[in-house]
């Protein structure tokens, strides 16, 4: 009210010589009437002469914080002395910062250099956080990752050459990056198994696993239905040897993007979800499988609804070898028989060559059912043909149709033929 100390005033506290009442000048400045705020503040501000002189000062902006004493009691504060929590934490490479580890030994295969570097990891990757390893090469027992983390190497993936089926590179050729390599001597085992949500390896980890291998794989998601692993992404890291690169066990929502898979005696990517044959919706692209003996299939689904497969590259390693019959995969994308029924496949835009017999076979010719299939852009050469298989196959069996299957568009080149049976509702074009 009039007469009342204005604690506002540019000047300082003054008489307010003016009733406290909203005004149109007040409104087109901005000011807002409140219990603490005089709404006829702007009336004993000291304001600039009013002259046309070109050298005159403009009047303040109404945020400059000369105008705005939160903001100039905000500027004149001292910077703390001590940083956030968060800060701290990620400054020191705490579990909630990225973490480098110490003692690892490379370069060496005995059998207390492996429990070393596994007991290492394995404590690591039981807390959250995201973790680089250093270059070298690591040979490790296996272990297990409980934990939400981000993994990232050194280096990049591995290009394909002449000598890329034989011999392990240190560094990359461009560059001379030198790399991570984690290695594995087992033939049956699994090397790493996921057990937490949303772990990401994201890049610069190269896995060399036995040549020889009979059973197990580089990396294991999930630990059956009691212990799914949900929303990991692995990407850009390349797997060379096992018996199987990546095993999905029980997962969703999962994406295995843009990797290097060669020399697998049995799968590039192996996806089950036996238990739950519904669960998955996977996105599955960018990859190249690269086949260096006869193995049963570059990407095997036995189980796991909802997949989109595309942008993928299925071969053989080299152009090199000469017998057909033993360097490249027996089937390039396998659905087998799941144990029950469930629903979309997308597989689209991929370049499938050189398979020994189905390019891409769904088979429920024996077990289970599968409806929404769409089977369409891709590119095929020389499948099938020693083996007298068709390139593309759709199959379900008598009392179980396959309900709303499309394949075309596709483009075909010294390849065989398209097989659907007991299929309705969809389309051959």
């Amino acid at each position: 009210r009039a007469g009342r100390t204005c604690r506002w005033s540019r000047n300082g506290p003054t008489a307010c010589r003016s009733p406290c009442r909203r005004s149109p000048y007040s409104l087109r400045r901005g000011w807002r009437r409140t219990d603490r705020q005089c709404p006829g503040h702007h009336r004993h501000q000291s304001q600039p002469a009013r002259h046309d002189c070109a050298g005159r000062l403009p009047r303040r902006s109404l945020l400059s914080p000369q105008r705005d004493p939160h903001r100039r009691a905000a500027a004149a504060r001292p910077a703390r002395r001590h940083p956030a929590a968060g800060a701290a934490a990620a400054a020191a490479g705490g579990a909630t910062g990225t973490r480098v580890p110490s003692g690892l030994i490379s370069g060496d295969t005995s059998a207390g250099a492996r429990a070393t570097n596994a007991s290492i990891l394995q404590t690591l990757f039981a807390s959250p956080g995201k973790v680089t390893l250093p270059a070298g090469d690591f040979c490790c027992d296996p272990f297990t990752i409980s934990a939400t983390v981000r993994v990232e190497g050194q280096g990049g993936n591995w290009g394909i050459g002449s000598t890329f089926a034989t011999t392990v590179p240190a560094t990359l050729a461009a560059g001379g990056v030198a790399n991570t390599i984690l290695r594995f001597t087992s033939t049956t085992n699994n090397f790493i198994t996921i057990t937490a949500n949303a772990v990401e390896f994201g890049g610069g980890i190269h896995f060399e696993g036995a040549a020889n291998a009979t059973a197990g794989a580089a990396i294991r998601v999930g630990n059956g239905p009691a212990v799914p692993a949900d929303r990991v992404v692995i990407r850009n890291t390349t797997f060379r040897g096992f018996f199987t690169g990546i095993d999905i066990i029980s997962s969703a929502g999962y994406t295995i993007a843009d990797n290097n898979f060669l020399g697998q005696r049995g799968y590039g990517l192996r996806i089950s979800n036996e238990s739950n044959v519904d669960y998955g919706d996977p996105s599955i692209y960018g990859n190249t499988f690269n086949a260096t003996y006869a193995a049963p299939a570059a990407i095997y689904i036995k189980g796991g609804g909802g997949a989109k497969i595309y942008g993928n590259k299925i071969n053989w390693a080299s152009l090199t070898l000469t017998d057909f019959a033993t360097y490249c995969w027996r089937k390039g994308i396998h659905v087998d028989n799941p144990t029950g029924a469930t629903s979309v496949l997308v597989i689209t835009g991929n370049s499938i060559e050189n398979i020994d017999q189905q390019g891409i076979f769904v088979d429920c010719s024996t077990t289970g059912s599968y409806s929404n299939i769409v089977v369409s852009g891709n590119e095929f050469f020389n499948i099938g043909n020693r083996a007298g298989e068709s390139t593309i196959e759709v199959s379900g069996r008598s009392g179980t149709l396959l309900h709303c299957v499309t394949v075309g568009n596709n483009v075909f080149h010294a390849t065989r033929t398209v097989k659907m049976t007991y299929v309705e509702s969809g389309g051959l074009f």
